[in-house]
Formats: structure tokens, sequence, C-alpha cells
């Protein structure tokens, strides 16, 4: 299929593979058009033809449509965050105001064109750690939002669960063996009631504990950089407007930081239910599966289509070049496709033996 243009938000136009291809929307719209192009040959290098979907990648795509969303707990995160930076955006101005002309509460202007002088300087640097201390010892009294953190995280978990499941029988899994090994209620598989196996709610509780103590650990981590951007910021002969566009820009990475955390832990919690749930069924590897795209990892790329055990996630694909399964690196994209054991086929008459591990296939 040839690469066509498609529309992008904003009305620009990017560049697509055929009608099921991811839509490229850059500024530079050769760059574009060579990741339509690049997806489209890896695309047709695992034998696809035409534009027609096959049944793993009608499979696959099934998942991440239905797999839990990152939308509530992003919302959760995002307000924690804001409510601690008005925290330390009030303390900062406070300190800045027993030294300079008085700024107004966002830390603007105080008066044009005027520099720090050195003994400014260093009043400020020092009023304003002073005010970071303080600021901490509030934002810590302020209670996170564990319980709806959880409750976010439950909902999750549920989608997840049922995901994880119709994308195993999607991929020739029989439901009735599925639940037996999984030892769940054949009717609780993947209706609107799910049981989980204690494998997957196992998971789960590693997976908001982790995400909590991410939470919890905000107001120190916005005091340390606090701390950085002042002792950066705040130099003889600095002016106001810049230490001020400084912090702010300072309170807008915080609360992408946010962001990052509730997206990443959802994944982490979607991927760490997939791993779950196919090892309570028996299923000990699945076959690596990157996103056709220019944004994978080169190292997640050289592994696309290798058989992995789940036992020994094969070494460089974590954030730090340790070992890691699929989805479990930081904003990881990539899927586990089940490879299915013989006894737990829906097809009977498949007898087809499972590709060995440390093997690639298409």
């Amino acid at each position: 299929m040839p690469v066509e243009p498609c529309r992008c938000p904003g009305g620009r136009t990017g560049y697509q593979w055929g009608e099921s291809g991811t839509c490229y929307c850059r500024r530079d719209p050769d760059e574009a058009r060579d990741l339509a192009e690049r997806q489209g040959r890896a695309i047709r290098a695992r034998g696809y033809r035409g534009d027609a979907l096959t049944r793993l990648d009608r499979a696959s795509r099934t998942y991440h449509r239905q797999r839990a969303s990152d939308r509530a707990l992003v919302r959760v995160a995002v307000a924690y965050s804001r409510r601690l930076s008005a925290i330390y955006r009030a303390a900062l101005a406070e300190a800045a105001a027993e030294v300079l002309p008085r700024p107004d509460a966002r830390l603007r202007r105080v008066a044009r064109n005027v520099a720090l002088t050195a003994e400014q300087a260093d009043r400020l640097r020092a009023a304003m750690r002073a005010a970071i201390r303080r600021a901490r010892e509030r934002a810590e009294r302020v209670s996170p939002p564990t319980e709806q953190v959880r409750a976010v995280m439950e909902s999750q978990a549920t989608q997840a669960v049922r995901a994880g499941r119709q994308y195993l029988t999607a991929l020739g899994a029989a439901p009735g063996a599925l639940a037996a090994t999984l030892r769940v209620p054949a009717d609780e598989l993947v209706g609107v009631r799910v049981a989980r196996s204690l494998a997957e709610q196992d998971a789960v509780v590693r997976r908001v504990a982790e995400c909590l103590d991410l939470i919890v650990s905000e107001p120190g981590r916005m005091a340390l950089g606090y701390e950085r951007e002042i002792g950066r910021a705040v130099v003889d002969g600095s002016r106001w407007e810049t230490i001020a566009r400084t912090l702010e820009r300072r309170e807008g990475m915080d609360a992408r930081h946010a962001r990052l955390i509730a997206r990443d832990q959802t994944n982490k919690l979607n991927s760490g239910i997939t791993e779950a749930t196919q090892r309570a069924a028996g299923i000990d590897r699945y076959i690596w599966r990157a996103t056709p795209d220019g944004l994978t990892r080169d190292s997640h790329v050289e592994v696309d289509g290798l058989v992995v055990s789940w036992s020994s996630p094969p070494p460089g694909t974590g954030p730090y070049d340790e070992a890691a399964h699929a989805g479990m690196a930081i904003q990881c994209r990539c899927q586990a496709e089940a490879v299915i054991p013989p006894g737990l086929r829906l097809d009977e008459s498949d007898t087809s033996p499972m590709p060995e591990i440390g093997t690639f296939v298409s």
C-alpha cells in the first residue's frame, strides 16, 4: 500500500501507510513521510499484504483499545501536583517579598530591567531556600490522594484483566481451559464481573503500592527540584524576570512529571497483569512485538519478533540497560504476544510445535 496524506490536529497534513497505519504529524513533512514508509516496511516484513488486518493484528489492536486507560489517574496525579506547586509558589513569593520590591503572587514582574546586586542575590537565595524548607513541611502535611489512586487503579486493574484474557482468547486460547488454569469461574472470565486469579491480584497490589510510593514522595522531589533551580537562577547580576520565568517553568515541569508517573504506572499495570495472567495460565513464553514506528527504542526494535521466556527477560531492554519484559520500561509501548501451548488451544487439532525460546518469528 502506498503512503497517503492524512489530516493532523490543527489542520496540518501528515502521512500514513494505507488506511490502517499511524498518521504521523511532524513539522517537517519529509520526516512524517519517512516514518510512514518505515512503518510500511516493518509491516510488510512481518508478512502482511495489502491493507488487510490479519487475525493477530486484529487481536493486538483490540487489546490496545480495551486495556486500561490512564486518563483518570493522570487527572488525580496532576491535581495533587498542582496543589503542592501552589504551596511552593506562595512560599517563594513570600521569600522574594522580603528581599525585593513586592512581586505578585505568581512570581512575575518586580521591576523591569533591574538586575540583582550581589547582596540581593545572596539574601534572596537564602530566603528562598528557607522558604522551600517551610513549603516542604506544609506540603508533607497535605494528605496524598491515596484512596483516589486506589479506586482508580482498582478500576484500571479490572479492565486490564479483562483485556488480557480477551487477548488470549483472540490468539486462540480456549475460554474453558483458560478459566480452569486461572482457577476462576467460567462466567467471570471476561464478563461484566471479572474474578481475578491470585497471581493477578498480587500484580495489582504491587503496582498500586509502587504508584503510591511515587506520589507520596512528590513533596520531597519538588523541594530538590526547586533547590537546583534556585542555585542556577539566583546569581549576581541575574534579573528577577528571568528568575520568575525559571520558577514558573519548574512548576510546569512538575505537572508534566505527574502526567508521566500516571501514564507510566498505568502502562506497567497493564503489562504486569498481562504477565501475571499468562504465567498463571501456564504460558511460559511470548513473542516480543515492538510498535513499528520511529519512536520505539533501538534496543526494542532489535528484539522485535524474539521469543522470550517469562522467566528470563532479554538483557539491555530496561531503562538502564538491565533486562526487562515487554511494556515494563518507562513509556514502553511494546506488547507480549502470548505463545499458546497445545493444552490451552481452542483448536484441538492444532498440534503445531511452539517456537523455541531465543528464536525470531515473523
